[in-house]
């Protein structure tokens, strides 16, 4: 499952950054312009609209804590992994502002379309998970 959600993600933002083709901010560094030549596209980087970084971050993230945190048994220690998970993502999100990488709405949309994603993959879970039990037990699934 974790593989096919950082799958689907990729893929999701290959289609979406080509797709809006937006250019990336004209302010950042001279030491990206070089490193980043094998993208392809105009200036060797891929589009900015979306950020990558913040769907991957958000679903990445998310899909581990969403499988993880119910096998933690203390409260306290599942509330600082989720504020950990949260500080990692809001750390990705700004890296992309501080890095002139992305313009603030590219981060915005790759947030909105990881949690749209995110929430999609969780409930395609729940609904195999729910399926798969009521087989076991003899139950019609709902």
């Amino acid at each position: 499952m974790l593989v096919c959600g950082f799958a689907v993600s990729a893929l999701l933002f290959l289609v979406l950054a080509h797709t809006f083709d937006r250019p990336r901010p004209d302010f950042e560094p001279e030491i990206w312009n070089g490193a980043l030549k094998f993208w392809g596209g105009e200036d060797g980087r891929l589009p900015s609209y979306p950020s990558g970084h913040a769907m991957a971050a958000i679903s990445s993230y998310g899909l581990l804590t969403y499988f993880l945190v119910p096998k933690i048994n203390s409260r306290s220690r599942r509330l600082l992994v989720l504020f950990g998970v949260l500080l990692l993502v809001v750390y990705v999100n700004f890296s992309r502002l501080f890095l002139c990488d992305h313009f603030l709405t590219d981060i915005i949309a790759g947030t909105a379309i990881g949690v749209a994603w995110l929430g999609l993959a969780q409930t395609v879970i729940e609904l195999l998970f729910r399926r798969r039990v009521a087989t076991a037990t003899g139950h019609r699934p709902d």
